[in-house]
């Protein structure tokens, strides 16, 4: 069964949030650093995405995003997401 609130989890879509003011890129870019070097860790999905219809968000895109995390840590599929606004 999958958990979202994982320490990790919650360190990486804090990540992602605290890096909203630059950008879309900078968003994914520091959701990976804080997975990157943990042991037994695999990013299985990083996405962000329009909270209404899921869908992908153009380059570029200002506005509301959910960011969406996938992990498999120790073999256990661990996932979850967050709102935020992106400048």
């Amino acid at each position: 069964m999958p958990h979202s609130d994982t320490p990790l989890l919650r360190t990486a879509l804090d990540a992602a949030e605290s890096a909203a003011d630059r950008g879309l890129d900078a968003v994914l870019a520091a959701a990976q650093s804080a997975i990157m070097g943990e042991s037994h860790v695999t990013l299985t999905r990083l996405a962000l995405v329009n909270p209404e219809t899921n869908s992908p968000l153009d380059d570029g895109y200002r506005g509301v995003v959910r960011a969406v995390i996938q992990l498999a840590v120790g073999g256990e599929r661990v996932d979850g997401s967050r709102d935020f606004y992106v400048n």
